[in-house]
């Protein structure tokens, strides 16, 4: 079973990170470098992430290396 712990907002940079508005008390333990999300039915692993603006996450996941990969992520749990 999958729950919802936040959805990606949008593309930031020309990396591959994305704004993650997390709806989770454990940002924390899904933030952690090596954390496994779901997108969808694809599996992310979690490289790096921030607190971006007070309410919201920079996260960089495994192989989404450009804005165009980050973009395919835009709007998914």
């Amino acid at each position: 079973m999958k729950l919802e712990v936040g959805r990606v907002a949008r593309a930031h940079g020309l990396n591959g990170a994305v704004v993650v508005h997390f709806v989770t008390d454990r940002v924390a333990e899904r933030t952690v470098p090596g954390a496994e999300l779901w997108a969808g039915e694809r599996r992310l692993e979690v490289l790096a992430a921030q607190i971006h603006q007070t309410d919201k996450w920079l996260v960089s996941f495994d192989g989404v290396t450009s804005r165009e990969a980050a973009d395919d992520l835009r709007g998914l749990l």
